[in-house]
This record gives structure tokens, C-alpha cells and sequence, in this order.
């Protein structure tokens, strides 16, 4: 059976239109959830029609973390109701557009995983092989590396500042330099993925219901910060 034929045979047994976002992860062909899809996603939406049902099937290691809520709202624009379908990976970006569907279905392999993005600011780092890179900053190193001082090393609140002037003392060009202006580009892009994942669920969650309040509170706890790996697999179970 064809790749199309069983697109069709899906939308069949889920009484769904079904649209395919696959972003590849071979060595040297690898691409990512990008602002590029847009227009794409729109150009099948308008072929498509307004649908009861509506399904993405959707692989990818991640992506572009904003652009999750421009395909989710694009996509209810056209449905009643929304679907993922996770048959193996829908990693970090793909797990916030998951979070905005009304149903996530997930095979025995399905994957998703906790929400930690990486920074690439023109402040952070210079990639001491090649001084015109800079150095992605992971949003739970930095998290970690306070909480590491806080609960390992017994450092009170007061001497918190001390730490966190380690992180920063050191001048360029020496290695151990990380500017004050990309600490805090970690703390904007840590608090954008959790207004993201709030906004997301909040979609289809009424979050002015006590337990649907709680429950969202907790699922964005869980993949932005509980979850320390980034890489983690979220099961269907």
C-alpha cells in the first residue's frame, strides 16, 4: 500500500481529512518545524474546506517554538475538531502542537517530550573553533546549574547573587564568558514556552474550571521544567 493510500485509509477509519507534516532527521538532510509550512498548511486547508475532523499526522525532532500556535489556530480555523496523530516522534515543538489538538493520538512508538528550548542570541558564547558562531544555550543547563548550587550546595537565598555573578564575570573574549543580556534571553524564552503551552491547551481546556486550571498548570510544569532531560520520551501511558 502506497504512503497516500494509507493517508486515506487513516482519514477513513477516524471519519477525518488528514494532512501530513513530516520534517526529516537523516544526517545532512535534517529540517525543522519552521514559519515555512505556513502558507503550505493554508494552501491544503483551502483545497480541503471547512471539515467536522481534521488530523496532522505529524513526525519531527522540533522546531521553531512559536511557530506550533500559528499551525494549530491556522488549522481550527478549518474544523470542528482537531487531531494529532503521533506514530513515532513529535519532539519538543511538535509536543506543544500536540498540546493544542483536541485529541492526540499516539501509536505503541508515539513519542512526545518535555519543552526545553535552546538560545541563540548574539550574546551568547563564540564557539571557540569557529569565533563567528555562537553557542546555543539550553534554557534547563542554566536552570540547572542555580538549582545544582540552591540544593546541592546548600547556598542560601542571599548568596544566590554570588552564583549567579559567576556566570557572568568573565569578559570576552575568555571562554568562560556568557553575557548578562543572554541570561536573559533564557529567562524570556523560558517563560514564552510556558505562556505558549498555557495558550495551547487553553484552546480546548476551559481553564476557568478549577480542575481543567490545575490539570493545565501541571501539564506545563511537567514539560518545562520537572522533566529535566530534554530528550525524555512522553509515552501515551
Amino acid at each position: 500500500m502506497s504512503r497516500s493510500e494509507l493517508i486515506k485509509q487513516i482519514g477513513k477509519e477516524r471519519d477525518s481529512s488528514v494532512i501530513t507534516y513530516v520534517t526529516g532527521d537523516r544526517p545532512n538532510f535534517s529540517t525543522k518545524i519552521g514559519d515555512d509550512v505556513i502558507p503550505i498548511l493554508f494552501r491544503h486547508l483551502e483545497l480541503i474546506g471547512k471539515r467536522d475532523n481534521i488530523d496532522l499526522f505529524l513526525y519531527t525532532r522540533g522546531g521553531d517554538m512559536v511557530v506550533p500556535i500559528r499551525i494549530v489556530k491556522l488549522i481550527r480555523n478549518y474544523c470542528k475538531k482537531f487531531g494529532v496523530i503521533v506514530a513515532y516522534r513529535a519532539h519538543s515543538a511538535g509536543t506543544l502542537i500536540a498540546l493544542g489538538a483536541d485529541e492526540i493520538v499516539m501509536s505503541k512508538l508515539g513519542e512526545l517530550t518535555p519543552v526545553d528550548p535552546t538560545t541563540e542570541h548574539p550574546f551568547n558564547p563564540r564557539d571557540p573553533v569557529d569565533q563567528r558562531k555562537v553557542i546555543p544555550i539550553s534554557v534547563e543547563d542554566i536552570t540547572s546549574y542555580l538549582l545544582l548550587a540552591k540544593d546541592k550546595g546548600n547556598v542560601k537565598e542571599d548568596k544566590m547573587v554570588e552564583i549567579y555573578d559567576n556566570l557572568t564575570k568573565h569578559s570576552y573574549p575568555d571562554p568562560k564568558h556568557l553575557h548578562p543580556l543572554a541570561l536573559g534571553n533564557v529567562y524570556r524564552a523560558q517563560r514564552m514556552i510556558r505562556i505558549l503551552a498555557q495558550r495551547l491547551l487553553g484552546l480546548h481546556m476551559d481553564t476557568e474550571k478549577e480542575s481543567n486550571k490545575k490539570a493545565v498548570e501541571k501539564i506545563v510544569k511537567e514539560i518545562t521544567s520537572d522533566i529535566c532531560v530534554h530528550n525524555y520520551p512522553i509515552y501515551r501511558d
